[in-house]
């Protein structure tokens, strides 16, 4: 639904029309329309004065701006969140793997190692060992890639693919 449908529906709604006609007017389900304007109900105050005494009046209106606003803080929080955002540390891990960075000597596993770049490849399954099971990994080398691509990491991808540079 639009900003265009939203104002409608609050200018129909002002003219007191019942929500299956607003629905049939712009072409959408009625249960659309319900929910639609549960979403852009707000409250208004307003107060009147009489002998010294203060009266407040509350009305509920329909604010198609509201409404959007509230699609869009909504539409905002769909999805799953990527892991590069819920395991930060993942990131900063990778880089160190793929730029030579990592120092092995602290890990009894691959203490015989140096510190040398690794593949992306070759990065996730040294990754996969080192942490925990509740941490999240990225599905596959080609996530990595991705994220190289994105700018999400330090390291950057020059001629062949075993070049990897800070």
């Amino acid at each position: 639904m639009t900003i265009d449908d939203r104002v409608k529906i609050s200018v129909l709604k002002e003219l007191e029309y019942s929500n299956r006609m607003i629905a049939q007017y712009i072409g959408v389900a009625h249960g659309t329309i319900d929910r639609e304007i549960k979403r852009g109900m707000v409250t208004k105050m307003s107060k009147q004065s009489n002998n010294g005494k203060v009266y407040c009046y509350y009305k509920e209106y329909y604010d198609p701006y509201t409404a959007q606003e509230r699609y869009e803080k909504s539409r905002s929080n769909c999805g799953r969140t990527p892991i590069y955002q819920s395991s930060p540390e993942i990131i900063n891990l990778l880089d160190d793997l793929m730029l030579g960075e990592f120092d092995f000597k602290d890990h009894d596993k691959f203490e015989s190692l140096d510190s040398q770049k690794c593949s992306p490849y070759a990065a996730l399954k040294i990754a996969e060992s080192l942490v925990n099971d509740d941490v999240k990994l990225p599905a596959s080398e080609r996530s990595i890639y991705n994220w190289i691509d994105k700018g999400l990491l330090r390291t950057r991808i020059t001629g062949s693919s075993a070049d990897f540079l800070p």
